[in-house]
């Protein structure tokens, strides 16, 4: 490539980045030119050089797009990125990171450009369904987004980066109605970048509307919000350097709602089984931290259906809740699984085999981790997942959609089609489930080959119809067709990772469910119907 014309490329990046608030279509066009010229029609980088001074390029391409609604512009952004990507001239580089979150950024902003801006939760319920749709439609680039800015989060080297790329996934994932996962890349962004006002407002604003959704039951998410709103005003400076005056004048406007009610309970949360829940955010309540507060001492997972219709003559509990305590029995046995094999972890980083497990073992003479907490592990995270599919299979029960349960797989149900391509007509015909069905649907394609969840299922179909062997890393042992190697600290993850999605499947539940017997309450009932409230233990 001519040198001079690459110099020329590099010096009016840099120029036209401070033009773009100005006039960003003439950027844009002056971009797109100077680039063509250069690379040619086709634009491929061949070398480490070519490849950073086109990725900055096309960064200022996308933001240009971004300001002047350039769909084309855009589209040629998003291009360029690709090949930049595909060419592996940044592994393992410093502009790695980068270049992957400039082309999640660029599929973001193609997909919102196709949709309707007003968000999710419109008051209107047409619109509402319109939106859902168009984020359906857009489906694949919102899921290509989703794993690279997880991918760009952890490549990036500095806690600034990271934040801001988790934030962006917080985002997408919110605007999706997956408000759970939502607030844990959020916490994930502020603890990369604690001055990162716009992932706190963010979390505030997520939170004031799980409180308007009635799902407060116990005061903390209003503590919570304080919080973060408090944190989001005391770092304005750091949201208008990430998402510009518009976002801090939004949080500015915002009122604190001035709750004392503490986040954490300081009784409940000293018991270790208590302050590791906590520590990961494993419980299942209405609060999004802590373990919430309630009458039942020494027992946290309170959050379920509040109540259900059903024929007046019924005398038993609905099968829904029976539906429900297994569900939640299974969750906390699975949890209970991992924190065990966390705390043997902890007494000797697993090398030693403890003292109450009767198993002997062969030496396999390479640093294995036998015994019950590699199998704790395994089985935790296996059963964790198998609560997705059960989730399925009670919307399935209570909705009556009519498919035999014993052919209910969490990834099949909520579309029309094997493909994946439409959305179940059985469950959106009622409006108000289209966003529930839609947080369902996105995490259900998050758990293929390749996407967000995929690694994890992987392993869970390892641990289920083959062996996963776990050790500590201390010699490179290859996966086979039979049997997967991964390390602890690798298998430790994944199963943190896999109670993290089946919790959010169970709080997905159970805020589906509310809609749906709310809907119900809202349509002409036959006299002799009632509502059940859920049971207590």
């Amino acid at each position: 490539m001519d040198r001079d014309k690459l110099r020329a490329v590099e010096g009016l990046t840099i120029f036209l980045d401070g033009k773009i608030d100005e006039d960003a279509t003439k950027a844009l066009v002056i971009m797109t030119a100077i680039v063509l010229d250069a690379f040619g029609d086709s634009p491929q980088p061949t070398t480490l050089e070519e490849a950073a001074i086109l990725m900055n390029a096309a960064g200022v391409l996308i933001n240009a797009g971004v300001r002047a609604s350039d769909i084309e512009a855009l589209g040629s952004g998003e291009e360029w990125m690709t090949r930049i990507v595909k060419s592996g001239l940044l592994i393992d580089t410093r502009f790695e990171s980068a270049a992957i979150y400039n082309l999640a950024n660029s599929r973001l902003a193609i997909a919102e450009f196709e949709i309707d801006p007003v968000q999710g939760d419109a008051r209107d319920s047409s619109h509402t369904v319109t939106y859902a749709q168009q984020r359906f439609d857009a489906r694949e680039r919102l899921r290509l987004a989703r794993i690279e800015l997880d991918s760009a989060a952890a490549l990036a080297d500095g806690g600034r980066d990271r934040g801001m790329r988790l934030c962006n996934l917080a985002n997408t994932l919110d605007h999706s109605g997956r408000w759970i996962e939502a607030y844990d890349a959020y916490v994930r962004a502020l603890k990369a970048d604690p001055e990162n006002g716009n992932a706190a407002g963010n979390a505030a604003v997520l939170i004031s509307r799980a409180i308007g959704a009635g799902w407060d039951f116990e005061g903390h998410l209003c503590s919570l919000y304080d919080h973060y709103l408090a944190m989001a005003k005391a770092n304005r400076a750091g949201t208008v350097a990430v998402a510009g005056e518009p976002a801090a004048q939004r949080f500015d406007e915002m009122d604190l709602l001035g709750t004392d009610h503490p986040v954490h309970d300081p009784i409940m949360s000293a018991d270790p089984y208590g302050q590791w829940i906590i520590r990961h955010r494993l419980a299942l309540v209405a609060a999004l931290e802590g373990l919430g507060s309630n009458g039942h001492t020494g027992r946290w997972d309170t959050i379920g259906l509040r109540s259900a219709a059903a024929p007046a003559p019924a005398a038993r509990p609905l099968v829904i809740f029976r539906i429900l305590n297994v569900l939640k029995a299974d969750y906390l046995v699975a949890r209970r699984l991992a924190f065990e094999a966390d705390q043997l972890v902890e007494q000797d980083g697993g090398r030693t085999q403890h003292s109450e497990d009767p198993g002997v073992y062969t030496d396999t003479l390479d640093q294995a981790v036998h015994g019950e907490v590699s199998a704790k592990l395994v089985l935790a995270h296996r059963a964790a997942l198998d609560v997705l599919d059960k989730t399925a299979v009670a919307v399935n029960e209570h909705l009556q959609i009519g498919d035999d349960p014993r052919k209910v797989w969490f990834r099949r149900f909520w579309f029309e089609d094997k493909n994946c391509t439409q959305l179940r007509a059985s469950l959106i015909s009622n409006e108000r489930l289209i966003m529930p069905v839609l947080a369902m649907a996105e995490l259900a394609i998050d758990m293929a080959e390749g996407s967000l969840y995929g690694h994890a299922q992987d392993v869970r179909n390892a641990g289920t119809h083959r062996f996963v062997f776990v050790h500590l890393g201390m010699q490179d042992i290859p996966t086979t067709a039979t049997m997967r190697a991964m390390t602890l600290d690798a298998m430790r993850e994944t199963c943190h990772q896999a109670l993290t999605v089946a919790r959010a499947a169970f709080l997905y539940l159970v805020a589906l469910l509310d809609v749906f017997e709310a809907s119900k309450a809202t349509t002409d009932e036959p006299e002799d119907s009632a509502s059940r409230p859920m049971p207590s233990a």
